[in-house]
């Protein structure tokens, strides 16, 4: 029979469980890049490969026709303001 460790305290930082959801919430509440891995203590590249990562594993839902939808978007520019892309966030309504 195989038994698993788990390390309790890692000196990196990147390699805790509970990182990705971390992430999650930070970015959430409106932190940048840079902010969000001075926070963390973690480097700039290790922060993009993770989310990278959460944004492959995003299911995409199944949008049905006939129902309300609340749509809110997001223009965001990288490196130069002359590219800019828009995001798109959607969001069910039930009545």
């Amino acid at each position: 029979m195989r038994s698993h460790r788990f390390i309790e305290d890692y000196t990196n930082q990147a390699c805790k469980l509970d990182i990705n959801e971390k992430i999650v919430q930070l970015t959430k509440e409106g932190l940048g890049i840079r902010s969000t891995a001075r926070i963390m203590e973690i480097s700039v590249t290790t922060l993009l490969k993770r989310i990278v990562s959460i944004a492959r594993n995003i299911i995409r839902p199944i949008i049905s026709r006939g129902k309300i939808y609340e749509v809110d978007e997001l223009c965001i520019y990288i490196k130069h303001k002359k590219k800019i892309y828009l995001a798109g966030l959607c969001f069910g309504k039930e009545f």
